[in-house]
């Protein structure tokens, strides 16, 4: 059932998009789209057989990934459920020549909803939907997706904007079962003449992996999940586990997905990008290295194990000091009541509104009242005022004076001297009538720069002599190398063969002893402010029961630790003395 864009015959109307299915990772959307075409081809074939009347359901995903020729052929011919993300859905509303296929979407379906409300890509997202719906003349049906959304209401005022009463909430309960628990890297912390408790945390992996038929690992940055692969395959003697984190190539993470899946590897360390609903087929075991920094983060990771029917989710929680195993024990007695952080969509992002408005304006032009009321119905704007919204327009229109600084150094030098220049207006207003257009040049403006994932200046590595795009550095990462220098990535050790100002050449090192980690700047994650309330109510219980005094008190509360926080009895001890110093 592939589509491929076939062109429509005279006498047959070519299919327009009825169902939208957004979702907010790129990887999630063409997973969807493989899960989908089994049960399609078989509705086709049981149709086939008993000779009933029969239209192929056509599915598509459009996503940054899509090539340009199968973009071309969905123009010709669009498929009935499209298959996107959040920015390529606002590409699609400005795009003159696909707009019209979106006018007979009846329902739109947004995949893991907790992921986007309370991001600005939600925002945006909320303006985007409501901009469908005004240029379809009609109202799509909404369908919000979440295993980890607390409270409901919150994800359906969203969902629903200015028709949030509407709003139905479907809870299907039935939770797994979890066998969640917290370990310790060795019987304690080691402070002994290793130095460091990463040999011992090493260990602990190679035995639960060693132990289970397939085993996911989390750990809370792209540098660690490089260290623990290298580090566990170096330990095990032979390539137990790969690395998957959003730095890795596109065909490399597939290759890790699909790999995992057939079960040709016992064990792959991630990051947040295995987070999501993304197929890896059966996992018996979920360990996260540190503390997860949230709840939620840590009740969706545990529960990617056990998919199966009446299986239980199986996760393990290895901290790698005791400040950590105190919140480890936190977050474990957190998920097992499924106590995650309350759902906060952001609230009247402008930079947002203003990316919306000059898009909107490349659409059609639009008296200010009729804007400002569609990007109220957006539940993030609801409360925006009408000054506010007449000072975005006035930025937006060049009645601010703005500059901007161009030009970006390079590696070792490379590059452009930054220099500053007025920024031209996006929209044009006129103030008689209050009508609002584009300005010249601001719809290719927006498809090179559209939605609001952040650039975050990384080099795209390549193989060389090929266009195979390998992955990304970090830019002072790339900064510090020199030709010869040898680093991880991915599936292997790459040796520098030349930095250039826009990418890194490399070939595969034959010798790999001496190679670096690599490290991506900004990836430090914070601690929820409900984990630190959990933490500080844990502590506080713990100063009340070890203050009763009494030969067993420390027996009756390692025995309540071992079963509040599911920890191992080594584990509460640890607690127990980090507590008591």
């Amino acid at each position: 059932m592939r589509w491929n864009g076939p062109p429509a015959s005279k006498e047959e109307e070519p299919p327009r998009i009825h169902t939208l299915y957004v979702s907010p990772l790129r990887a999630l959307s063409h997973d969807i789209h493989r899960s989908l075409e089994q049960p399609l081809e078989e509705l086709s074939a049981a149709a086939r057989e008993q000779r009933r009347p029969w239209r192929a359901i056509e599915v598509a995903v459009r996503t940054a990934d899509t090539p340009e020729r199968t973009r071309r052929a969905m123009v010709r011919r669009p498929p009935h459920l499209l298959i996107t993300t959040p920015e390529s859905l606002f590409l699609m509303l400005l795009s003159p020549r696909l707009r019209p296929a979106l006018a007979r979407v009846r329902r739109v379906i947004i995949d893991e909803l907790h992921a986007l409300a309370p991001t600005k890509r939600g925002a945006h997202l909320a303006l985007c939907l409501e901009l469908l719906d005004e240029l379809t003349g009609h109202r799509a049906q909404r369908i919000g997706l979440s295993a980890t959304v607390r409270p409901p209401e919150a994800a359906a005022a969203f969902l629903g904007g200015d028709r949030a009463a509407q709003v139905q909430i479907l809870d299907t309960g039935g939770r797994r079962q979890m066998d969640l628990q917290v370990v310790l890297p060795a019987e304690d912390f080691p402070g002994g003449p290793e130095g460091t408790v990463w040999p011992s945390i090493v260990r602990r992996l190679l035995e639960l992996v060693e132990a289970h038929r397939s085993t996911l690992v989390f750990v809370n940055n792209r540098r660690q999940a490089e260290r623990l692969t290298h580090q566990l395959n170096e330990l095990a003697g032979r390539r137990l586990a790969l690395t998957h984190h959003g730095s890795m190539s596109r065909a490399a993470r597939l290759y890790v997905e699909q790999a995992l899946k057939a079960g040709e590897l016992r064990a792959v360390v991630a990051t947040a990008t295995l987070e999501l609903g993304i197929d890896v087929g059966f996992i018996d075991l979920v360990v996260h290295v540190e503390s997860p920094a949230e709840v939620a983060q840590g009740l969706q990771r545990v529960g990617r194990s056990g998919h199966a029917v009446a299986a239980s989710s199986k996760g393990r929680i290895i901290p790698k000091n005791p400040g950590d195993l105190l919140e480890a024990a936190a977050a474990a007695r957190a998920i097992a009541a499924f106590d995650i952080e309350p759902l906060h969509p952001v609230r009247q992002p402008l930079d947002v509104l203003a990316q919306f408005v000059a898009g909107a304006a490349t659409v059609r032009s639009w008296d200010e009242d009729e804007l400002f009321a569609l990007v109220r119905r957006a539940q993030p704007f609801a409360d925006l005022s009408r000054e506010m919204f007449r000072d975005v327009l006035a930025l937006m229109a060049g009645d601010v004076p703005l500059t901007a600084r161009v030009g970006v150094p390079g590696p070792h030098g490379a590059g452009v001297s930054p220099s500053l220049r007025p920024v031209r207006p996006r929209i044009r207003r006129d103030l008689a009538t209050g009508r609002i257009t584009a300005a010249p040049g601001t719809l290719p403006l927006l498809y090179a720069n559209a939605g609001t994932i952040p650039d975050r200046g990384l080099y795209p590595v390549y193989l060389q002599g090929t266009d195979v795009k390998l992955g990304e550095l970090d830019e002072e990462f790339t900064y510090e190398r020199r030709r010869g220098d040898v680093f991880w990535l991915g599936m292997g050790a790459w040796r520098i063969e030349e930095i250039r100002p826009d990418r890194v050449i490399v070939s595969r090192a034959s010798q790999a002893g001496l190679a670096t980690i690599p490290f991506w700047r900004g990836e430090g994650l914070s601690r929820s402010t409900l984990l630190g309330r959990h933490a500080g109510s844990l502590l506080a219980q713990l100063e009340r029961r070890l203050g009763r005094g009494g030969d067993d008190a420390e027996r009756r509360t390692a025995r309540w630790l071992q079963e509040s926080c599911n920890m191992y009895e080594a584990a509460a001890a640890a607690l127990l003395r980090y507590a008591a110093r």
